[in-house]
């Protein structure tokens, strides 16, 4: 079997298949011999337009994403909060970098807490345009002077909420960034993990697998695996339980109704934030060693 470097841990090893099923003979699925991650086959995949377009955040893998707002803050204060614990930020000289921001409520949320020095890369185009809209500077990775303006920025918070899974190749995509950053950068970080009983059980049928959206389900042991190779030091790395809108859970029982769901007029109740956590999402907190700067 040929080697080749994996996705999630960054390292060159063996892949077998992660099962023989319907599902993975529709979305080859194959696991890492040397972290056991899994990664799905990316040669056939869509125009990234034609995943991440308004209905992917109207109706689509989100039932909502604007109704969620109130979830989203939750989730967003409690990680500041875990950070915060371990690496003080501050708002006057931290240079923020937020990979994926979507429509920028996170960066909005640090707008507000006197943050100064922010920027975010949003491949979605209807979600780049709702956070340029509040006055956010959102880049596209797509851009001319993408690089530049990181390196320019030179970040040394680089944020990445849910979606180390997203992307084409996640381990060389953060190795790029790292190039980029501050000497002394941390990287926080949430995601999927495989690693857990959920996934393990479930396996094409646990519910954060729906390829060509997901396409790498890293575990814990990829990011001790790939933070340590790249001359990091592991702060944090735990389970990350979730708030959701109380209508998502709804359309996840209800799923043969989901879409009358999602049609159903905002309400305070429907849109109540509901804490859940299946221990399958993990979050992920390193910073770069001292001595790897030598």
């Amino acid at each position: 079997m040929a080697s080749v470097t994996c996705r999630n841990c960054g390292m060159i090893s063996e892949f077998f298949p992660l099962r023989s099923s319907f599902a993975a003979q529709t979305h080859p699925t194959q696991i890492c011999g040397r972290c056991l991650a899994w990664t799905v086959d990316t040669s056939h995949l869509p125009p990234l337009e034609n995943i991440y377009n308004e209905e992917y955040f109207k109706g689509g893998e989100y039932l909502d994403y604007a109704s969620a707002k109130r979830s989203q803050l939750k989730n967003f204060s409690k990680k500041v909060t875990i950070i915060n614990a371990l690496s003080r930020m501050n708002p006057e000289q931290d240079s923020v970098l937020e990979i994926g921001c979507a429509t920028g409520e996170f960066i909005e949320l640090l707008r507000t807490q006197g943050f100064k020095n922010l920027m975010g890369v949003e491949a979605a185009n209807y979600a780049r345009s709702m956070a340029l809209k509040k006055n956010l500077k959102v880049l596209s990775p797509f851009s001319e002077h993408y690089r530049e303006e990181i390196v320019r920025q030179k970040p040394n918070y680089i944020f990445a909420w849910d979606l180390w899974e997203h992307l084409e190749n996640p381990a060389r995509t953060f190795d790029e960034l790292i190039d980029c950053a501050s000497p002394e950068v941390t990287i926080a970080l949430s995601t999927v993990d495989s690693g857990q009983w959920v996934p393990q059980k479930r396996k094409e049928k646990w519910r954060q697998f729906h390829p060509p959206s997901h396409l790498n389900y890293p575990n814990r042991n990829s990011f001790r695996i790939y933070f340590e190779s790249r001359g990091f030091e592991i702060l944090y790395l735990k389970s990350f339980g979730m708030y959701r809108p109380l209508k998502e859970y709804l359309a996840s029982v209800l799923s043969r109704w989901r879409l009358h769901i999602a049609k159903l007029p905002g309400s305070f109740l429907l849109n109540l934030p509901v804490y859940l956590n299946l221990f399958d999402i993990q979050l992920v907190v390193a910073k770069r060693k001292k001595s790897s700067l030598a």
